[in-house]
């Protein structure tokens, strides 16, 4: 007790010397003036004591009132301030804008390995494309795309940097729509790019924070029961440790720069949801936000038949325009260029002849081959003849056989090349690929987890030979020597790019005649492509009879398709189309209408 009474004797004793320190220093420093006017000194002594005295009256009545404050303004701006402070301290925007590089820098259509063991920087080879408001596009808060500077096909600078100066009230809304392949995806990976590297200030653009998303991969959380704000979604994604370990987002970060409109706001393949019911919500809730942060500029991309079966409100249309022959020219150089300096690990005068001889040689061949010519305008065929072309040194005659070549490269021949010796043919990872393709068609699905996968392909993987261990390696083993399959960072596994899964579904449809379900697909966009290249490789008369029993612009759509790409259709099924064609040149539909005039031009110029 006495050393408690002691201790608390020394600390009231501190503090009063504490307490005396300043006029203490005070009369030491000026005991000469102090002396000539005691009077002065005194009232300064006094006023101090009195400071003294205020301050420690002050500090009880703060303890009172500042549990009441801290329900008020004064205490969120404080924290405001102090939030402000520890974000700008913590670096967060240049390791976001690090990471952003990190994730988009490669051209490999969404993970393909387009060149074997290495993989080009997508900016070495990126060809600006060409974007012109769609039929129908002004739909937005803004007659944006009535002006006569945006009329035409343009890139979608154009379209971004007159929003800038014309400054909206709103951040205009865009769906950017296209053809499979038509390089959608690649070009929101190109603005990631030019934002996170601050490239766009030489397009006198704002300095935006890029959030590029893929909906397929937030699909269930999005079209779930209470789906959250985008600013949720985009602060859970980044700060998954495990997908981002060392990036670590400050607290209300991205719902801070949301609300400013400091976002450009990329949302890909709203055509990927394959549910129709999904694919709906997501609209909706794309819509939604939309609408929560006006002043942040949206770019949705989708195929237009899975767009136009969900559209978006107020939002502006534009159509990816096909590749003209100077793009054709301008990738084809670039990305054989980039090849052989990759290949070799030299960049000099030869390297570039051989480069230079090698795109003259593709370019050349795809003028005597006017029916694969015409698929350079798409960005993805082109980068598959041009590997097809380096790896095999020909070229296929129709579209079909290219998707037939392009997928022995990747799943074989193309290791052959380099003396890599696998354990199986590329027809033998076929047999396992194809069902689980054709399953996850019929599921609606783009991923699916390993152990649904494994169930799928058991049974054909047992057929070539490969069980235990090896069959368990199986996508690992796909993803790591072609990239034709990936797996996500949740675990679960994907092809490339839809297009790939469409093929090899429609091979498997084809190869064992399932039972296909044409009466409900040939109206779902989800089915189109398949059942496109389901009818390039075999007799198309049931699949056109399908669609004339639905007599839907959709489904008419899709059997005029098989017109030109049919590898057989019988003659009166042919002749049946054709005048159901030309009978809805007169109808009071006008996209029917529109659907037989575009099929009369075609069939006109092709003949």
């Amino acid at each position: 007790m006495e050393g408690n009474t002691s201790i608390a004797s020394w600390k009231t004793r501190a503090v009063l010397a504490t307490g005396q320190l300043p006029p203490i220093a005070f009369f030491y420093y000026l005991r000469e003036q102090a002396l000539q006017d005691p009077w002065q000194s005194v009232g300064l002594l006094a006023l101090y004591e009195i400071l003294l005295v205020l301050l420690g009256f002050w500090r009880k009545v703060w303890k009172i009132v500042w549990p009441e404050l801290e329900k008020d303004s004064v205490k969120a701006t404080a924290d405001w301030l102090l939030n402000a402070i520890r974000i700008g301290l913590s670096g967060f925007r240049r390791r976001y804008n690090q990471r952003i590089y990190y994730d988009h820098r490669f051209f490999n259509v969404r993970g393909l390995r387009t060149q074997g063991n290495f993989t080009l920087e997508l900016e070495r080879v990126f060809v600006e494309l060409r974007i012109a408001p769609a039929a129908g596009s002004i739909s937005g808060r803004s007659n944006l795309l009535a002006d006569t500077e945006l009329q035409g096909s343009k890139p979608i600078w154009d379209f971004l940097r007159v929003v800038r100066r014309k400054e909206l009230e709103t951040a205009p809304a865009f769906a950017v729509i296209g053809a499979p392949g038509c390089g959608k995806t690649t070009l929101l990976q190109h603005l990631a790019l030019s934002f996170a590297q601050n490239r766009q200030r030489k397009l006198k653009l704002p300095a935006y924070v890029p959030v590029l998303l893929f909906l397929r991969e937030h699909i269930k959380i999005i079209a779930g029961k209470e789906p959250p704000h985008l600013a949720e979604l985009v602060q859970a994604h980044f700060a998954d440790a495990k997908r981002y370990p060392d990036l670590n987002p400050p607290s209300g970060w991205f719902a801070a720069q949301l609300r400013r409109g400091r976002c450009l706001v990329m949302l890909d393949g709203l055509d990927e949801v394959a549910r129709q019911n999904q694919r709906e919500k997501v609209s909706a809730w794309v819509n939604e936000q939309i609408r929560l942060y006006p002043r942040c500029p949206f770019i949705l991309t989708s195929r237009d038949r899975g767009y136009y079966s969900a559209p978006l409100d107020k939002v502006h249309v534009l159509s990816v325009q096909p590749f003209s022959y100077e793009q054709v020219k301008r990738f084809v150089h670039a990305w054989y260029l980039e090849n052989e300096i990759l290949s070799t690990g030299k960049d000099d005068p030869g390297i570039r002849q051989q480069a230079e001889h090698g795109a003259q040689d593709l370019l050349e061949r795809l003028r005597g081959l006017p029916a694969l010519n015409d698929l350079t305008v798409n960005p993805l065929l082109l980068t598959m003849i041009a590997m097809v072309h380096r790896y095999r040194g020909q070229l296929p005659g129709r579209r079909i056989e290219l998707y037939v070549e392009i997928c022995d490269v990747l799943l074989g021949h193309w290791r052959r090349a380099k003396g890599i010796q696998d354990s199986l043919t590329a027809a033998q990872k076929r047999v396992a690929l194809q069902p689980l393709a054709a399953a996850m068609m019929q599921r609606r699905l783009r991923q699916i987890d390993a152990t649904a996968a494994m169930a799928i392909m058991a049974e054909p993987l047992q057929s070539v030979n490969v069980k235990g261990e090896d069959a368990a390696n199986f996508l690992p083993d796909v993803q790591a020597s072609s990239g034709l399959l990936q797996e996500s960072e949740l675990g679960e596994w994907c092809f490339a790019h839809l297009t790939f899964q469409e093929y090899l579904a429609a091979a498997h449809f084809s190869e064992y005649g399932e039972r296909l379900n044409f009466a409900e697909w040939v109206d779902a966009s989800w089915w189109h492509e398949t059942l496109r290249l389901y009818a390039a490789q075999g007799n198309a008369t049931i699949l056109v009879q399908a669609c004339l029993a639905k007599d839907t612009v959709s489904a008419l759509s899709l059997a005029a398709d098989c017109l030109d790409e049919a590898k057989q259709l019988d003659a009166d099924m042919r002749q049946a189309l054709e005048q159901k064609l030309i009978a809805d040149l007169e109808s009071e539909d006008p996209a029917r209408r529109k659907l037989a005039a575009e099929v009369r031009l075609h069939r006109r110029l092709s003949s």
